[in-house]
């Protein structure tokens, strides 16, 4: 499996799984050209699974339902900010 393309050089930039946590306040460099690539701030749409899991689980009485639901949501957010996030152009100063 191909790591996410470089919006400067449509190579691998990363592996698949340091992309799952890149954030919006991170820059990379990629590992093909040298060039700076994050992603968008929009990303941070990808949480919600992980913060409707917390408050699910906060109402819950079973520890292994709530133990249940943080996993899903941490997995469903990781999965689409790999899927769906797409990486942008950066420059150090943005």
């Amino acid at each position: 499996m191909r790591g996410p393309e470089c919006p400067h050089c449509h190579q691998p930039a990363m592996s698949g799984w340091n992309k799952m946590f890149l954030g919006p306040g991170i820059v990379v460099t990629c590992q093909a050209c040298g060039r700076n690539v994050g992603v968008s701030w929009s990303a941070m749409w990808v949480i919600i699974p992980l913060v409707a899991a917390a408050y699910f689980a906060a109402q819950v009485n079973s520890l292994l339902i709530a133990g249940a639901l943080w996993v899903v949501g941490s997995a469903l957010m990781l999965w689409l900010n790999y899927r769906y996030v797409p990486l942008i152009a950066k420059t150090m100063d943005e």
